[in-house]
């Protein structure tokens, strides 16, 4: 019953933001839950937080365990966005160096998570 009068009070709020001014007690049920539809609450659930977070720990351990060669390359282009044009000027590495060092990396990567 709380999580409803909660519902029932976002609604209203809403509804007494709105232009069209109407009465709170003038409201039916259905048009209250009609106007509760219309309200989408975009944030993640806790539980989506902590599935994240628990990905995030294990693809940064799958990272730390790669060979510096394969970590500077996927570091540099997913944690800072650099193309591989970048990232081969800033390594002295020719581009199909760096394009197969990411392939390989990724395919480290995905084999690692596939065992867990």
């Amino acid at each position: 019953t709380w999580l409803f009068q909660i519902a029932k009070n976002t609604c209203l709020d809403f509804l007494r933001k709105r232009k069209n001014k109407v009465a709170p007690d003038s409201i039916s049920e259905e048009q209250m839950l009609n106007e509760l539809e219309k309200i989408v609450d975009h944030r993640p659930l806790p539980q989506e937080i902590f599935d994240a977070q628990n990905f995030s720990n294990s693809l940064q351990e799958i990272l730390d365990g790669l060979s510096q060669k394969y970590r500077i390359v996927t570091s540099l282009h997913l944690q800072q966005d650099l193309t591989f044009e970048e990232i081969a000027g800033i390594l002295n590495e020719p581009l199909n160096t760096v394009k197969s060092r990411y392939r390989r990396a990724l395919l480290l990567i995905k084999s690692h998570l596939s065992k867990n």
